[in-house]
Parts: C-alpha cells; sequence; structure tokens
C-alpha cells in the first residue's frame, strides 16, 4: 500500500506540472507612475502614462475620481490622484469613452466602451457596476466585438434617472428603464457622414438633446425627431463644391442656461466658436480667427463652468481658457519640463467640478487645476498603469519599448526612464549589446541605456509610424533590417543603405510582418493591403518568400498559394526556428459565430496551408514567436496569450493573473529567463519563463 503512495506523490506533480507549467503568473512591471525625464528642466518632453479617454469627478467628494483608458480599461482613485486602482474586471478589455456617475453613490457608475485606436473599432456596448469597479455586469445595450460597435459617449438625465443617451459613430441610442432596454432614435442614412463625439442633455428640460460629430443635431422631443442645425454655422457661408466639412464640431450646453449653447470648429484654417441661445435656432459668431492648435477630428473638446458662464475650457492639442464667454482665449497648458502651465499634449477629456476644480484627460494621463487653468498638477499617480506600447525589445533583462505618443521608454535597473529627447511617438525597438535603436514616428535614433543622448541615422524611405518590422540581419551581424514599403539594410561599420526588396512588386504598400530562418536562409514576408491584379494572372502581392544567398536575396511571390489574403490583412509570420517548412501566419480581421479564420499554418514552406484557429478568441491577432527550441509557439491577442498545444491541437491560455490586455508583442529573454509582453493601455508584463520553455532551448543559445 506505502508503494502506492510513493508512486502517487511522484506522479502527481509531474502531473500538475504538465498541466499548469504553462500557467505562471504574470507580473506588471508598469509603469507605475511617470518614468524618469530625459530632458532639462523647460524643455518639451513626451513623457507620462498613457491616453485617457474619459473623467468622472464625483461631485460630493472630489477625492473620487475614476478614469478611462483609450484602450486598457478604468481606473479609480479615492485620494484625488495619489494613487489609482484598475477598476475594469471583465472579459475582454477594451476602451472606456464615457462615464456616468450616479451622484449619490460612487461605487454606482455606467461606463460606455470602445477601443476606436485600431482599424477594426470594437466595443462591449454600456456596463454598470454596483460597487466601484470591482465587478460588471451587462446592460441592455451590449455588442460583440464583431459587431465593431464602439461607442463614443454616454450621459444620464439629472431629472429623470431612468433615462439614458448612448451614441456609436453612427447611431445615437436611448434608454428609459435604467438601461435595461434600449432604442435607436437616429440612424446614420446610408450616404452621410455622422461620426458622433459628443452628447448632451438639457439640465432642466431632458427633452432637449444635442449630439455633435460631423453635424450639430438638436432634439426638442427627447430624441424622436432631430434637426441639423449645423447648416446655420458661418462655415456654410464660405462652403463650395469642392470644400470638406469641418473636422468635428465640439459642443457645450450652459449648465446655468440650458437653451444657450457653444460650438468650436476649425475651418479653412480658422477656428470659429459661435453661440446660440434658443438651442441651435439661430446662431452668433463669438470668435472667427486662428487660436487653437489642431482642432479637428481628433481633438475637439469645449467644456463650460458650471457656476461661472464667463468661463469656457477648450481642448484640442493643447487647453485653451476664456473668461469673456469665448471671445478671447489664452493658452492654458504646455508640455515643457517642470513649468507651472505643463501638461502632456492631446486633451482627450474635460471635466469642470461646481467649484470650478478643472480636470483634462491627454495621451499623458490626467491634470487638474484650481486656478481657471493658469497653473496645473499632474494626479497620474502611482497605478494609472494604461501606457500604450507598440513595441519592446529585451536583452538580458533591459528593454527598450515604443509608446503611443510618449516616445520611448527603457527599462533599466528596475527603472523606467523615458527618452524624451525625442518628442512624438514610439515605434519599434532592437536593442544590440549596449546599442539601443528605436523608432520615433518614422524616423529612426540610436543611443545606449546608460544615457540619454540619441543620435539620429539618416534614412532613405519615408516610413510611417508605429509597427514596422526593425530586426538585426541575421546573416550579418554588422547590419540591420528596417522596413516600409520595401526591406532596407543599413550597415553599421559603413553606415549606406541598400534596397534588398527593389526587384519585387512596386513599393506601394507597406511591410507588415517578417520572418527569417538562419540555417536554411529562408525569409518570409507580408505586405498589407490587397495589390492583387486580374483573374487571369491571379492573385499576387502580399506575401513572398526570400532565399538568402551570399550578399543577394531571391524573391518569390507565393501570393497565390494562401487565398485568404484576398479579403484579410497578415498580421504577423513565424518561422520554426528547428524546421523552415513549418510556417505561421496570423490575420487581422472578425470572424462570425464559431468559424475562426486567425492562424494558418504550412508544413511544406508555403506551398499549401491549413487553418489553426481552434480555441482562439473572435479579437485581432498581433503576434507570433515560437521558442528557440520550435516546440512552442505563443500568440499575443486582443484577448492575452495564448500557446498551441500540438497535443490537442487547438490554443490555450497562457499564464495567469493578467486582465485580457491588448498584446502587441512577445519577447523571449533567455539571460534573464523572462517573457516579456507590450500591452497596448496596460504596460509591460513578465512571467518567468516555464521550465519546459527555458530547458528545451539549445546548450549554445
Amino acid at each position: 500500500m506505502k508503494r502506492w503512495f510513493v508512486l502517487l506523490a511522484i506522479l502527481l506533480p509531474c502531473f500538475a506540472f504538465g498541466q499548469w507549467g504553462m500557467q505562471k503568473k504574470w507580473h506588471p512591471m508598469g509603469p507605475f507612475e511617470w518614468p524618469e525625464q530625459g530632458v532639462d528642466s523647460g524643455q518639451w518632453s513626451a513623457n507620462g502614462l498613457g491616453w485617457i479617454e474619459s473623467l468622472a469627478v464625483f461631485e460630493s467628494d472630489p477625492s473620487i475620481m475614476y478614469a478611462g483608458s483609450g484602450t486598457g480599461g478604468l481606473y479609480r482613485t479615492q485620494n484625488g490622484g495619489k494613487t489609482w486602482t484598475f477598476a475594469f474586471d471583465v472579459e475582454r478589455v477594451c476602451g472606456v469613452t464615457d462615464i456616468v456617475l450616479d451622484e449619490h453613490n460612487p461605487n454606482h457608475l455606467w461606463v460606455a466602451t470602445g477601443t476606436t485606436y485600431w482599424d477594426l473599432d470594437w466595443g462591449l456596448g454600456v456596463l454598470e457596476s454596483f460597487n466601484g469597479g470591482r465587478s460588471w455586469v451587462t446592460t441592455g445595450l451590449y455588442f460583440r466585438p464583431e459587431d465593431q460597435k464602439p461607442l463614443w459617449c454616454l450621459k444620464r438625465s439629472s431629472q429623470n434617472p431612468d433615462l439614458f443617451f448612448a451614441c456609436s459613430e453612427t447611431d445615437i441610442f436611448r434608454s428609459r428603464d435604467g438601461g435595461k432596454n434600449w432604442e435607436v432614435v437616429f440612424d446614420r442614412p446610408d450616404d452621410s457622414r455622422v461620426h458622433f463625439r459628443h452628447l448632451s442633455i438639457h439640465p432642466t428640460n431632458d427633452q432637449r438633446i444635442v449630439a455633435s460629430g460631423d453635424y450639430v443635431l438638436t432634439s426638442m422631443d427627447g430624441g424622436t425627431t432631430w434637426e441639423d442645425q449645423s447648416t446655420k454655422l458661418m462655415y456654410r457661408n464660405q462652403l463650395t463644391k469642392t470644400d470638406s466639412l469641418p473636422g468635428r464640431f465640439a459642443h457645450a450646453v450652459n449648465p446655468q442656461h440650458g437653451d444657450q449653447l457653444l460650438v468650436a470648429y476649425s475651418y479653412r484654417y480658422k477656428d470659429y466658436v459661435e453661440r446660440s441661445n434658443d438651442f441651435g435656432q439661430t446662431w452668433e459668431v463669438i470668435l472667427a480667427r486662428s487660436t487653437f492648435n489642431r482642432l479637428d477630428r481628433t481633438h475637439a473638446e469645449i467644456a463650460w463652468h458650471p457656476t461661472d458662464s464667463n468661463v469656457v475650457l477648450i481642448g484640442c492639442v493643447r487647453a485653451f481658457v476664456s473668461e469673456d464667454l469665448g471671445k478671447t482665449f489664452r493658452v492654458s497648458t504646455q508640455p515643457k519640463v517642470d513649468g507651472a502651465d505643463y501638461v502632456h499634449d492631446d486633451i482627450r477629456a474635460i471635466t469642470i467640478t461646481k467649484d470650478g476644480l478643472m480636470y483634462l484627460g491627454n495621451d499623458g494621463g490626467v491634470a487638474v487645476s484650481m486656478d481657471t487653468g493658469r497653473t496645473w498638477s499632474n494626479v497620474s499617480g502611482k497605478g494609472l498603469t494604461v501606457t500604450q506600447f507598440f513595441d519592446i525589445a529585451a536583452d538580458y533583462g533591459r528593454l527598450a519599448g515604443g509608446c503611443q505618443d510618449l516616445s520611448s521608454m527603457l527599462w533599466v535597473d528596475g527603472t523606467w526612464r523615458n527618452t524624451s529627447q525625442i518628442y512624438g511617438d514610439g515605434g519599434n525597438n532592437l536593442v544590440l549589446d549596449s546599442a539601443v535603436f528605436v523608432m520615433h514616428s518614422g524616423s529612426l535614433q540610436r543611443g545606449t541605456f546608460q544615457n540619454q543622448k540619441w543620435s539620429p541615422i539618416r534614412v532613405p524611405y519615408s516610413a510611417g509610424r508605429f509597427s514596422y518590422p526593425f530586426m538585426l540581419n541575421p546573416w550579418d551581424s554588422s547590419a540591420i533590417w528596417v522596413t516600409d514599403h520595401h526591406l532596407w539594410e543599413y550597415d553599421l561599420d559603413q553606415p549606406n543603405w541598400k534596397n534588398r526588396s527593389e526587384r519585387i512588386t512596386p513599393g506601394i504598400t507597406k511591410i507588415t510582418a517578417l520572418a527569417t530562418h538562419k540555417e536554411s536562409g529562408l525569409i518570409v514576408m507580408a505586405k498589407d493591403q490587397p495589390t492583387w491584379n486580374d483573374q487571369r494572372s491571379g492573385l499576387t502581392g502580399r506575401l513572398f518568400k526570400g532565399m538568402y544567398q551570399g550578399d543577394e536575396i531571391q524573391w518569390t511571390d507565393v501570393t497565390s498559394t494562401f487565398g485568404i489574403v484576398a479579403w484579410r490583412s497578415i498580421s504577423d509570420v513565424a518561422i520554426n526556428p528547428k524546421n523552415a517548412q513549418e510556417v505561421v501566419v496570423c490575420l487581422r480581421g472578425y470572424d462570425q459565430a464559431d468559424r475562426r479564420f486567425k492562424v494558418y499554418r504550412s508544413l511544406d514552406g508555403g506551398q499549401t496551408w491549413n487553418n489553426m484557429s481552434n480555441g482562439l478568441p473572435d479579437l485581432l491577432c498581433n503576434r507570433l514567436r515560437f521558442t528557440v527550441s520550435g516546440d512552442y509557439l505563443l500568440m499575443g491577442t486582443d484577448e492575452g496569450v495564448f500557446y498551441f498545444d500540438r497535443s490537442a491541437n487547438a490554443w490555450k491560455e497562457f499564464g495567469r493573473k493578467m486582465p485580457a490586455y491588448h498584446i502587441t508583442d512577445i519577447e523571449l529573454d533567455y539571460p534573464s529567463r523572462s517573457i516579456y509582453l507590450a500591452t497596448f493601455g496596460g504596460g509591460v508584463w513578465r512571467m518567468k519563463m516555464p521550465r519546459k520553455i527555458y530547458n528545451r532551448r539549445s546548450k549554445n543559445e
């Protein structure tokens, strides 16, 4: 009998390891608070924590606030922004675009959801929490990701707590029973633009509603009928058939005089503020001159002071304050380090309390002013972990990561540093010993982990921003490969550029994925957007195989072997390092019902392909990574990380204790025995590499 107990004691751990060896915990690495600056006082800086799309302050106690990330869920503070906690424990983390707080109970709230950064936007409708965001329930307005219905705003009547309005980009919804049931009260005509971004309810007459985006629409009967008021604005007097419309109308309702509206917009390089005293029926021009900084489709917010009608706050790239009812404005914020008006650029949300506290949500976090916008304080306290990483590179536990509008960040000796000497968006990264290469808005910069001195490298291409493949030439350690519409090689010893793909299709579409196999010389490269010809010549220009021979690459167009790319774009490619015949690609897009077209594998070097999407969620697939042994394949999706279980022929969740963030990159750093994840809205996460991955690497790796 004792023998059975001994045998059981031996087998159980083995069984547990087989089941749970791939389920170690993920640990957040932040940034949890603003990284160290890379520039001196008075200089422009792209430093910050990340994109805040929405704000809500509890009027009875302003120390209680909620901040909605553009992609990474919701955060709560109970001490005025000194510390924040994640408050969005949902199955699928997405952006929070608007927040409604119960004015009597700060633990009861509703949020409008929507991830609107990617090409394929999606949301979960309206969610409700009764416990301060610890748990959430769906309401009658619920969408699936494949519906591609992000919401942009959510409002509740101050007179009737059961009356809600919400808007997506194309529709306006109404609920009369506290969110249990919703009806569409405005549906975009098929031949028109709408792009709703703002919605307001009259403070004393909730039959009067105003919504704006491409138009300014008002309703006098609770949303049953709508009238376009934008046709009465000043710009219409100058409009010709060849003119484009203003990028976006931002509006505000006067909290003290509900029939009074303000509309702000730009047209023909001039900024306008117009006022209506009869809820949009007639308008007068208050301001008509170049005043603001990019009041456009992506930057246009306006708010009226609740108790002082003369004070108006406008947010675009920067914030502007008027104290004479919109006739004149002063610049209120600047992105200069240590300045009294220092606030990160790109204003996404504005909240003004009855006590006159002004709050801004921006691409760096949250700021507050107590003196009508003359000075600002950063309240992006510890824990507001919303940084949006496009990419990371890892080496011996050191990291370099490119971020949305925050330049690039370095992780060295347990501390985050911002490369804020370079202003703007960070992109892909490469670490070679002590050298660090980072992309910023299409430019290429070289520096080190040890200091903040960055040197630009002249490039022959005109790359856009963000995620263009970027890697060391596997066959020549003195050269790096950089991509835009072509594959370019840069010689580090004798600086010069060479186009490695000029003989293939014209460089009219960007390269989205690049993978290599060192031993065989195989290269697989994918391009974006359809470029196929007529049916006689077949599907071309999307997927290429290259063979590195000597100092040349011989390319073959193999698009026709992979017909699904006629209607899907490839987001990443991976080649098994131990078997060049095994090539895997993942695809962007959504599917219907239980059918999945996410990942395809070829076992003959790309001649034939089979769907291997079993077990995946219907969200975007972003990044593929083989382990060096080739035994395991990991994938980052918009719902966390998965690994392919070969025995089950299905994808399974990889790791535990992590929200289902949008995963944009996976790095396996064997020297530090770590797996790192870049998330778009939740910072960087780390896992100690499971033994079955670490031990299966070859001894010389």
